[in-house]
């Protein structure tokens, strides 16, 4: 690589130098944040709130959990420079180290470094934000803010039972299709999503894959049926097509830590907002869910959830009618199989007289897949989250959108918030 020239490498010492002292301010803004954040901490369940301070006059106090290996890693630099910035005075070690690159020669290698040199500094802003957001939200942002619910897959139109009660636990019941299926429980949609829009242009919407749980033990299943379910799709089986205490706990441990692997890798919490059914109240499921995937159960009040719980809020409905849709659209098309005459038998009537379970089964998983991709394009995961709450902020910013259908007024008080214990 040839020689910088005298410009080039003035032009070097100048991005340096402006990426170094923008991490001073951003990082001094961070840690007088986290030092009024833990001057408000009464114990360690608290809120965990970025508080502002515009006054330079005394010293921060850097946060209890940060280590010079996060600081390294956060913002790219040097071990040498990371332990830096965690010395008794931060700032004027990095300032120090600003001067010396000034004076420092600058060799041929300083060009190949410049890239890092820009994501320094956005690394830097986009801490910034963090604690912008942190300050705004509190301890879970809406991108780890998550709603879990199950939802019924009615296929016989006409048989209007949905929930069989017993005691406290309250079951899916899920109608079947076809001969010999009529009145007979045969799948439950179990959806999870976030209250946060993503990129349409990726699956699903960056929402996570829904789950769809068929009658049976799921021992004997070939693995051409396997092979076949639609990609993106998780199937479970159950004795009954219900979601129980084993069926919650299996979920919690194989598909939560993969749904909030990235919040985990940023060091963010997630909380899972569900219906307070008996098998999301165990001690079993509180744990795993904590454990396996360090996310902060949320039960909601029972009785009301059809108002607060955003898969109720409409998502689960639509997933239903786009599957439903696409559903209708397949019945009316030709199956594969021919009459004795060398007609083609219609789907629907394959459906009904020759369709094998496990036929069926894989057909669901497409429906699913369809409908599910159909609805996360066209709903306002944001918008309605907003409007049931469960977008709420510290201070009090976008309340006036919460919009709680059939409750025009309402209020809350500190007793609503619960215990501080």
């Amino acid at each position: 690589m040839p020689a910088l020239s005298k410009e080039e490498q003035a032009a070097a010492v100048r991005e340096r130098r402006i990426a170094i002292k923008g991490i001073c301010a951003n990082f001094g803004k961070a840690k007088r944040a986290a030092k009024a954040a833990a001057s408000q901490q009464t114990n360690d369940s608290a809120v965990d709130v970025a508080g502002s301070d515009d006054n330079d006059d005394s010293p921060a106090a850097g946060p209890v959990t940060t280590t010079p290996a996060e600081i390294q890693r956060l913002f790219g630099l040097s071990a040498v420079a990371a332990s830096a910035m965690m010395s008794t005075s931060p700032l004027d070690e990095i300032r120090a180290l600003a001067a010396e690159t000034e004076t420092a020669a600058v060799t041929t290698t300083a060009v190949g470094k410049a890239p890092s040199l820009v994501k320094l500094w956005s690394a830097s802003s986009s801490a910034a934000t963090e604690m912008s957001r942190r300050a705004k939200y509190g301890r879970w942002l809406p991108e780890d803010r998550y709603s879990l619910d199950q939802v019924p897959c009615m296929l016989v139109e006409g048989d209007t039972r949905t929930y069989h009660f017993k005691g406290a636990n309250q079951h899916v019941w899920v109608a079947g299709s076809g001969k010999g299926d009529e009145g007979k429980r045969f799948c439950t949609l179990q959806l999870i999503v976030r209250s946060r829009n993503g990129d349409k242009s990726k699956l699903y919407a960056e929402q996570p894959w829904p789950e769809i749980c068929f009658r049976g033990q799921g021992k004997q299943i070939k693995k051409k049926e396997k092979d076949a379910y639609a990609p993106g799709v998780h199937v479970r089986f159950q004795k009954k097509a219900w979601c129980g205490d084993v069926t919650y706990l299996e979920h919690a441990k194989e598909r939560l830590p993969g749904i909030t692997a990235a919040a985990r890798a940023a060091h963010r919490e997630s909380c899972l907002m569900v219906d307070n059914l008996h098998g999301q109240t165990t001690p079993e499921y509180v744990a795993a869910c904590k454990t396996f995937a360090k996310m902060t159960l949320h039960l909601l009040p029972a009785g009301v959830t059809d108002l607060i719980q955003l898969i109720d809020a409409g998502f689960g409905y639509l997933v239903k009618y786009f599957m439903g849709e696409y559903h209708t659209e397949w019945m009316a098309e030709d199956s594969d199989k021919q009459r004795e005459d060398g007609s083609f038998i219609s789907n629907a009537e394959n459906w009904v007289a020759g369709l094998e379970m496990w036929e069926k089964r894989v057909h669901m998983t497409h429906m699913l897949k369809r409908g599910y991709q159909s609805a996360c394009m066209t709903y306002d995961f944001e918008m309605v989250a907003a409007k049931v709450g469960m977008l709420m902020t510290i201070d009090g910013s976008g309340d006036e959108m919460i919009k709680i259908q059939g409750l025009p007024d309402y209020s809350f008080d500190d007793a609503d918030g619960g215990s501080d214990d």
